[in-house]
Parts: structure tokens; C-alpha cells; sequence
């Protein structure tokens, strides 16, 4: 599972206020909990595209509404839970998320996203934790993209399990190196894309989820940087429905539920948005061993466990 990250630790305070003086959209009253259901394969319309997914969206085609995105922080706690026992486990992090404006030395206008988390592993359930016998892992990813298009300049990523990933991208030319740690060589490559794409390693397709059209039942197969074999990687997507959630402190939210899969890790995430920052109010991933979700911050009601797969 390559989503987690690692770091700084934010503290939200106040009601749901946004960077623009709004609010985000109030629900009239206390929602039920989610009502997904999982499946054993998909029979949802439009039926999502996994592995081999060719793009159907080209680059800076409007399927991605740039203007909408705007500077946010957001944190998530996150939980754990035993695919095979349904025992919650006692790992639990704080996820952060930051993005900035910036500008490069020529002048170029750009923006710095970030995500991280400390993640604890060990420690058995989450009734009767074993603090002795809990780990400390880091993750952490950043993303340099240009604000106007977003289009890929470079990434760093350091996953949970010890793996780096750099990718720097020229327009369709990308220079990617990929070392399984810190002091093991990186295994380096050049290639160039047939059409450029975005640099979604890393969960940054986190940042483009509220950014599509909202519409329920859009859905389409956005372009990501690959790897020397296979350039440019599929990332299907899917808007299913609106939902209104308990979102920390940001209360009861009317939001949109997209789905997308990544590729790279064979794993459907689910994302409860809203069009404004700070947009990700929710997210759950599946795992083959271990299911993940990710709270507003804050948020202290049970968790449907009963998510898509």
C-alpha cells in the first residue's frame, strides 16, 4: 500500500470556514452513515476500467477545472482495520496535506503540494494496545506542478515501506529514479511519453478528484506518468453520488463521492468532495490485508467499514 505518508502534525480549529471567507454547504440534518456496499465485481454504471485502462482524458482538455483549485491544509485521522479478523488495529496516524503557491527561478507561477504522516505499526487491536511492541515509520510525498495547468515539474516520494521515487518531467520527457531505501542504489531510467500526462504518483490523483465535473455518473481515465514499460498509466474515474457526512470540524457537509483507481497499487480509493477547499472531507482506501480510512479531523462516529472494493 503506497499511500500512506509521513509528517507534520496540523491542528484544525473553528467552524467550516474556507480560505475564502465561505462556508462549506451545511446538510439540514444529522446524516445516517454511509450506505455503500462492496461488491465482489463491479456492476455499477458506468463499470470502472481497472488495470491496462487506456486514457480517455488529454491534457488540458477542460476535463479538469484548474480555476477551481486554490491553497488548503487539511488533516485525516487515519484507522486501520484487519481485512481478515475486522479487528480495528491500534496503528492509528494523523494525515496532513498542504498546498502552497510558489514560484520558480524563471518566474514560473507553480504550486507545492505536500502530504504527510507518521505511521505506527504493531500494537495489535485497538482495544488492548501493546504500545511495547508499536514502530515508527515516515512517509511523505511533494509535488512541484505548474498552477496554470498542472502540469508535472517534479516529485519526490518516500514511502512507508522505506521506498523513494523521484520523477522530474520536461514536457513529454521524463527522467524517473526509484530506490527500494535510502541507502540502496536507485534504479534510474529516461523515456519520453506519446502525449503529455499528469504526475499522479503518490496519491497526488487526491488533488484532481474534486477537480472534475461533479455531474453523478461522469467518468473518464485520466493520463499519469509511468514507468519505462508502460509511459503512461491509466487512472479511471468515476462520479457515483452525493452524500451528506459528519466532517470533523467542519460538521455536516453536503459532499460528491468520486471513485478512482490507481493502477500502480491495485486499489480503488473513494473520495467524499466538495468543489472548494479544503475538498477531500473523506477518503477510504481497501487493502489486501488492511482497510484504511481517513476522517475529517475530528470526527468521532463510527466508521462503515462496508466500503467499495
Amino acid at each position: 500500500m503506497r499511500f500512506i505518508r509521513t509528517c507534520a502534525f496540523i491542528v484544525l480549529t473553528g467552524a467550516a470556514v474556507l480560505f475564502d471567507g465561505s462556508s462549506i454547504p451545511a446538510a439540514a440534518s444529522t446524516p445516517p452513515p454511509p450506505t455503500t456496499s462492496a461488491v465482489a465485481e463491479d456492476t455499477r454504471d458506468p463499470v470502472l476500467p481497472r488495470q491496462g485502462a487506456r486514457p480517455t482524458v488529454q491534457f488540458g482538455d477542460g476535463t479538469i477545472h484548474v480555476d477551481r483549485l486554490k491553497p488548503y491544509e487539511n488533516a485525516w485521522l487515519v484507522t486501520l482495520r484487519n481485512r481478515k479478523t475486522g479487528a480495528v488495529l491500534a496503528e492509528r496516524s494523523i494525515w496532513t496535506e498542504t498546498l502552497l503557491p510558489a514560484r520558480e527561478a524563471d518566474g514560473r507561477e507553480v504550486f507545492s503540494w505536500s502530504s504527510s504522516a507518521v505511521v505506527y505499526r504493531g500494537g495489535g487491536d485497538i482495544a488492548k494496545p501493546d504500545l511495547a511492541k508499536m514502530t515508527m515509520r515516515v512517509a511523505s510525498n511533494l509535488d512541484i506542478f505548474d498552477a496554470k495547468t498542472l502540469a508535472p515539474i517534479r516529485s519526490w516520494h518516500h514511502f512507508v515501506n522505506g521506498e523513494i521515487l523521484g520523477v522530474s518531467v520536461d514536457g513529454t520527457h521524463v527522467d524517473w529514479s526509484d530506490a527500494a531505501s535510502e541507502t540502496a542504489a536507485p534504479e534510474t531510467h529516461r523515456f519520453d511519453l506519446p502525449a503529455p500526462a499528469y504526475d499522479l504518483d503518490g496519491g497526488f490523483f487526491a488533488v484532481l478528484a474534486p477537480l472534475v465535473d461533479l455531474r453523478v455518473g461522469n467518468s473518464g481515465v485520466l493520463p499519469g506518468v509511468g514507468d519505462k514499460d508502460t509511459p503512461v498509466k491509466g487512472y479511471s474515474f468515476r462520479v457515483v453520488r452525493r452524500e451528506t457526512i459528519q466532517a470533523g470540524y467542519y460538521g455536516s457537509a453536503e459532499t460528491t463521492v468520486v471513485e478512482i483507481y490507481e493502477p500502480r497499487s491495485d486499489e480503488l480509493f473513494t473520495f467524499w468532495v466538495v468543489d472548494r477547499p479544503p475538498y477531500v472531507l473523506r477518503f477510504t482506501v481497501p487493502g489486501d490485508t488492511y482497510d484504511q480510512d481517513f476522517e475529517e479531523l475530528g470526527h468521532t462516529g463510527p466508521i462503515d467499514w462496508n466500503f467499495p472494493r
